[in-house]
């Protein structure tokens, strides 16, 4: 709108310049040629004020809105006030005529329908005073109807030209403010078009960003899930070996426990040759010798019994390392899982069974533990015993001629000898039955260890999977940022 308001102030001074050269123009010739031909003085003279008059205020009028607006008004007064003066004050003649005409062609240079309609009665009124001061008034008579219709028809015509003049500028002053309100409007589309590509680009880039960290997150998860399933491939390998450990022991626990139930009768056949009293005395020197090889035997399988306990002790703190390790595998399978977030939530419940498996092997290992430290205490004093027995036996090989005294406490002391046995041989089966359990649960937890190792692998390759679609979606992000900054410099150059 400001811009069509220039627009006519500019036309407007423009028009106000063309009248005054037009009439700066007519009047400084006829000044001229008035001075040239010595015509009237008042004539003259009102010629050049009428000049001075004009200029003065069309200079005004170039530095004040409203002067320039007035320009016309006054140009028009002045200009009819010298005719109308001359044909008062002076004799009038055609170019007066002349003079009137060319008021009402400089009243429609403007093209405005008040400065036409005062020009057009500064006209008539010029024009009576025309006519009735005309020298020869008989000469014009006959035309005065005539150059008053005249006079009407050109004011009416040039009337009619002004308003379709008018009604065409109000047209073009309409387009021209809808082009400026489509103007502004589009100038507010094109903001809102930068501001929601900015908006998008603030959001692609927060996109991008978290594209980026999760695709570090989850390459960080395959690490840990790779190292993961290394540490379960190490403990299926520790735990086959722990089951052949244990499979190895039960063997050898069924192995003593025959030899036991062989110890048992022996010592059955000794307390029966001990109720033969002393008429079996020359005997029981010859079965003395036996009975200290069969202690002897005794004792030494008691020392491999003492080993294979060892050896035992020495398995269960292999499966206490192993179920520290596990627990401890299981606990950083957790972290990794919860850093993981959503995606982790079916490892963590993996690693949350692992951690229920190690929890029960150690408290199974505990016991275990428990019952060997018996066994061990009775191996002892098993041991113990069978020194002071062999002690016994010796000295009654040196001492054969005893009393029957001595052979009841022999009787006493085999019957003694067969009741531990009969315990021990109690705590082997016992130690059979616990090295079943531990040969059972370690060939159940290495199969569950391998299922395990199979979930990993499989949560591996879900990983790798889920890497690689990530990588594929931040490819897809940074084309649209792309896309969306050209937009943002270049509207017109982005491409649905």
């Amino acid at each position: 709108m400001q811009d069509v308001v220039e627009l006519q102030e500019r036309d407007w001074q423009r028009k106000n310049g063309i009248m005054c050269m037009a009439f700066e123009v007519s009047a400084g010739l006829t000044f001229l040629l008035y001075l040239m031909s010595n015509k009237e003085m008042f004539k003259t003279a009102s010629m050049g004020v009428c000049f001075l008059v004009v200029a003065f205020a069309f200079l005004a009028g170039r530095r004040s809105v409203l002067a320039a607006r007035v320009f016309p008004v006054i140009v028009l007064t002045v200009l009819s006030a010298a005719t109308i003066a001359s044909s008062l004050f002076s004799v009038p003649s055609m170019a007066t005529l002349g003079i009137i005409f060319f008021i009402i062609g400089l009243s429609s240079l403007h093209a405005h329908r008040y400065i036409m309609i005062y020009g057009g009665v500064l006209s008539f009124i010029a024009l009576y005073t025309f006519m009735s001061g005309y020298p020869n008034a008989e000469t014009i008579a006959g035309s005065k109807g005539s150059l008053t219709l005249i006079l009407l028809l050109l004011n009416f015509s040039l009337f009619l030209q002004i308003r379709q003049s008018r009604s065409v500028f109000g047209q073009v002053q309409e387009y021209v403010k809808e082009n400026a309100e489509r103007a502004i409007e589009e100038e507010k589309e094109k903001q809102r078009l930068h501001e929601g590509v900015q908006q998008i680009m603030k959001h692609l880039t927060g996109i991008r960003e978290a594209a980026a960290e999760n695709r570090h997150s989850q390459e960080e998860m395959l690490n840990a899930v790779q190292e993961v399933s290394s540490g379960s491939q190490k403990q299926a390998d520790q735990i086959a070996d722990i089951a052949e450990s244990a499979s190895g022991t039960n063997k050898a626990v069924h192995e003593l426990e025959r030899e036991m139930e062989t110890i048992i009768d022996q010592a059955k056949h000794a307390g029966e040759q001990a109720d033969g009293g002393a008429e079996k005395m020359e005997m029981i020197s010859g079965d003395m010798e036996s009975v200290q090889e069969l202690l002897s035997e005794l004792n030494h399988s008691f020392a491999e019994l003492t080993s294979h306990i060892q050896a035992t002790n020495d398995m269960t703190e292999s499966i206490q390392a192993i179920t520290v390790q596990t627990n401890l595998l299981s606990l950083n399978a957790s972290i990794e899982a919860a850093r993981a977030g959503e995606y982790g939530k079916g490892f963590a419940v993996v690693a949350e069974e692992i951690r229920k498996l190690s929890g029960m092997t150690n408290d199974t290992l505990i016991q275990i533990r428990g019952n060997l430290n018996e066994v061990n205490d009775v191996n002892e004093r098993t041991r113990e015993k069978l020194t002071v027995s062999t002690e016994q036996i010796l000295q009654q090989a040196k001492e054969s001629k005893e009393t029957s005294a001595q052979f009841r406490d022999l009787k006493e002391t085999m019957h003694q000898l067969e009741s531990e046995l009969g315990r021990f041989k109690h705590l082997t089966g016992q130690i059979t039955e616990s090295s079943q359990i531990i040969q059972e649960t370690t060939t159940d937890f290495a199969a569950v260890v391998e299922e395990s190792t199979a979930a990993v692998e499989e949560m591996s390759a879900t990983l790798t999977n889920l890497a690689n679609e990530n990588d594929r979606v931040y490819q897809y992000v940074e084309e649209t940022a792309r896309a969306a900054e050209r937009l943002g410099s270049d509207p017109r150059s982005a491409k649905v």
